[in-house]
């Protein structure tokens, strides 16, 4: 896979980022996320998306999630929320970029950002750091 320019990440942090932790509150805030899951179920999907460079991968461990864990990923809103917000980050990729070479990688590093960020307001939310 290619590797991202740091012009690219730079430009991420810059101008996106904080869309990107918005993205995440919304996802722990809006879903029943904090009262239904575990942060073992966040690790692993954070887990799942350093793991592995591909999108549709991530995306399979999200649906198997939602199958296993029916009430907790999909009775939530929790599961359909995170993959609506990855193709958010989709269209944040497309309009970064007009290399499809980079285009691809920024879309995995987005969903990873985002991931990181989602397991952080978890445990904020969780340990009551937030009101």
């Amino acid at each position: 896979m290619n590797m991202l320019s740091t012009n690219i990440k730079k430009k991420v942090n810059s101008e996106k980022l904080d869309k990107i932790v918005e993205l995440a509150k919304e996802c722990i805030f809006q879903t029943g996320a904090v009262t239904k899951l575990d942060e073992s179920q966040i690790r692993n999907l954070q887990n799942m998306a350093e793991s592995t460079d591909s999108i549709k991968a991530l995306e399979n461990f999200i649906y198997y999630q939602m199958g296993r864990y029916k009430k907790e990923w999909k009775d939530s809103e929790f599961g359909d929320r995170v993959l609506a917000h990855f193709k958010e980050l989709d269209r944040i990729a497309k309009s970064m970029t007009s290399d499809h070479k980079e285009e691809y990688p920024l879309r995995l590093y987005l969903r990873r950002l985002y991931l990181g960020f989602l397991a952080r307001w978890f445990k904020a939310k969780k340990k009551g750091g937030t009101k």
